[in-house]
């Protein structure tokens, strides 16, 4: 799959003069087949948008936990035209037509635009892919994407739902994929992870309710525990 994937990039940037810097052609190639061996992802060059520029896109179902099962909901991560100095524009694309995107999600739009951290403080420098994805997973886990619109089975209108939903032996590999990849699919989420960014670590103690559930820089801007609403008197940083 990865040679495929470089002679699909190297034609594709061939033809960009930006892209054909041998710097910038090697960061890509690095950086998309890492992205697309981790979730075993697709690619394909096609227009973008309505200007029909043409962009190398990786696309695929991207696998999450989600209330004790695996989830995947459709992916697409476009290239901007002068990747990396930009980050890529990526969207959630359900596929089918009882699936919605959900209305106020944090991390994607009602177009299906996802941003999160890792896109808002993009490195061209340092920033790549696959850690992207892996933080909007670790979104995900917590608010899926997608609904399921069960209204016309004469229900009464919609239902939660967490995208496609995965059978025990696809469920098994998705499991060992997102392990693989460095997500623990095991794992409960909220156990780990600030409960307002939920993208770093819990480190931070409330004090007096004793509460551990921030990161330090969220901590920081807070006036109350966002587990029990008891006034802060000071925060102290854990090691752990």
């Amino acid at each position: 799959m990865s040679g495929a994937v470089e002679q699909e990039l190297a034609r594709f940037m061939a033809r960009n003069s930006f892209f054909a810097v041998p710097d910038n052609a090697a960061h890509i190639t690095t950086d998309v087949c890492a992205a697309v061996h981790a979730f075993r992802l697709a690619h394909k060059t096609a227009p973008w948008g309505e200007t029909g520029q043409r962009r190398f896109c990786i696309y695929g179902p991207l696998p999450f936990p989600f209330k004790g099962q695996m989830h995947a909901v459709p992916v697409q991560v476009w290239l901007t035209a002068n990747y990396p100095v930009d980050p890529p524009t990526v969207y959630v694309v359900p596929t089918s037509d009882t699936h919605k995107i959900v209305s106020g999600h944090r991390a994607v739009d009602g177009t299906g635009l996802c941003y999160c951290p890792a896109l808002a403080k993009w490195r061209p420098d340092s920033s790549t892919i696959k850690p992207m994805l892996v933080q909007l997973i670790k979104i995900f886990c917590y608010f899926p994407p997608v609904w399921e619109d069960r209204s016309a089975d004469g229900g009464a209108g919609g239902a939660p739902g967490a995208g496609e939903n995965a059978g025990t032996g696809q469920s098994a590999a998705a499991a060992a994929l997102l392990t693989s990849a460095g997500v623990d699919a095991a794992a409960d989420p909220e156990a780990r992870l600030c409960v307002i960014c939920l993208t770093e670590p819990k480190d931070t103690v409330i004090v007096p309710c004793g509460h551990c559930c921030s990161c330090s820089t969220c901590a920081a801007n807070l006036t109350a525990c966002p587990m029990c609403r008891g006034k802060i008197q000071f925060r102290q940083r854990v090691f752990v």
